[in-house]
């Protein structure tokens, strides 16, 4: 009961908070979806050329959502991951 309670006063905080900076989470989501897309883009078109390079990786959540937040230094991490523990 009492984990329900503190999920329930920090959710509705959460609320709260994304309602009354609308402008800054605005720009913030927008901004983490341009990235997801553009790297979408760019995990596929290295899944289309995996035939001369040898190398993938998968699109999947978690990896769009590593490139959404870190951007091209996400990319390089996952590639980087990749080469080392496969």
């Amino acid at each position: 009961m009492v984990m329900w309670g503190i999920l329930l006063i920090s959710s509705l905080g959460l609320i709260y908070q994304l309602f009354t900076n609308r402008s800054q989470i605005g720009r913030a989501l927008s901004r983490f979806t341009i990235q997801i897309v553009i790297g979408a883009i760019v995990l596929l078109a290295l899944n289309l050329f995996s035939d001369y390079t040898h190398f993938t990786l998968p699109i999947n959540l978690v990896t769009l959502g590593v490139i959404g937040l870190l951007g091209l230094p996400g990319f390089a991490l996952l590639g980087a991951l990749k080469l080392v523990l496969i």
